[in-house]
């Protein structure tokens, strides 16, 4: 027989409420804004097609553990890997294609092509510093 007052949905609620309380003081729910990721342009159906093959030809292979799924699985990332390469490929030579040369060399090092600087050699530091000095005797 219950005593009155320990009605079971009541002691639940109250044991939910302490714990809550006791969560918000120590560990209070925080919201975060997640930044949404730039769609890749050179994304294709094709692209997603071959992925979602590879998924699945990688999910049996794992599954089943044969040697010939491994196989096919190995061809499918292969297919895909290349799909991958290909749209990018065409996706960056249109783009080259149509942009002017101010967007064209901005679009080259946003792909990672950076320019060297190319420093003379010389076999000794004294023969550097008076070479230097030439060029700018020679000047004025």
């Amino acid at each position: 027989m219950q005593k009155h007052g320990e009605d079971p949905l009541e002691l639940t609620n109250d044991y939910d409420k302490a714990l809550r309380a006791v969560l918000d003081k120590h560990a209070p729910l925080k919201k975060k804004v997640q930044k949404g990721t730039k769609p890749c342009p050179w994304y294709t159906s094709e692209v997603q097609q071959a992925r979602v093959k590879r998924r699945q030809c990688e999910h049996v292979w794992r599954s089943s553990k044969l040697e010939v799924h491994r196989q096919i699985y190995v061809e499918a990332r292969n297919a895909s890997t290349a799909c991958i390469a290909k749209a990018k490929a065409a996706h960056y030579q249109e783009l080259l294609q149509t942009a002017d040369n101010k967007s064209m060399f901005s679009l080259v090092r946003s792909l990672g092509a950076t320019q060297k600087a190319v420093h003379p050699e010389f076999d000794t530091l004294r023969d550097g510093c008076s070479r230097f000095s030439e060029h700018f005797a020679q000047k004025v």
